[in-house]
């Protein structure tokens, strides 16, 4: 099963990915080689990051072999992302590395730590917003209720008038 954060629409094929993280990794360590800061690139170390996640993701899935798809051409690509994934994984260990060399692993860790409250507060903020949004969904179902009702009695009064007038 695959993480919220990435639906069925969101499935690049991992070689895409890796295309477009190595695009990432080699914009990082140009720049860095050109002597800017690791922190210049961090939205860039961000997105070399998320990409990589989404590979492991995606080479961690099981796959089932295509129709017409021969043996030899399925082990192929089971390789291709293997290959990919670690790949994937090399260019985010160097990145950390860099990152290492200019702040210290304890600012590394520092770093890992507020990323993972980070991401804990969004999920928080997911769980109550979608708490909100059924709560709300409720609240519409009772008050479309209470008006349906209210205007199917309004109705009901009328015909019970209309053939007691006559």
């Amino acid at each position: 099963m695959l993480p919220a954060h990435m639906n069925t629409r969101n499935i690049m094929d991992p070689f895409t990915l890796i295309a477009g993280a190595t695009a990432i990794y080699n914009s990082i360590k140009s720049s860095v080689d050109a002597g800017k800061d690791v922190m210049e690139t961090a939205e860039k170390v961000g997105n070399l990051f998320s990409k990589v996640a989404q590979i492991v993701t995606i080479a961690s899935t099981p796959r089932k072999k295509k129709m017409f798809q021969s043996q030899a051409e399925f082990e192929a690509e089971a390789v291709k992302i293997y290959a990919a994934k670690a790949k994937a994984q090399q260019m985010q260990l160097d990145v950390k590395n860099m990152f290492v060399g200019q702040y210290g692993p304890a600012a590394w860790e520092g770093i890992q730590r507020s990323v993972i409250e980070m991401r804990k507060e969004a999920a928080r903020q997911a769980a109550a917003a979608l708490k909100e949004q059924e709560e709300n969904r409720k609240d519409l179902i009772m008050v479309s209720s209470i008006v349906g009702f209210l205007v199917l009695g309004i109705g009901a009064i009328g015909i019970f008038l209309m053939i007691t007038v006559k």
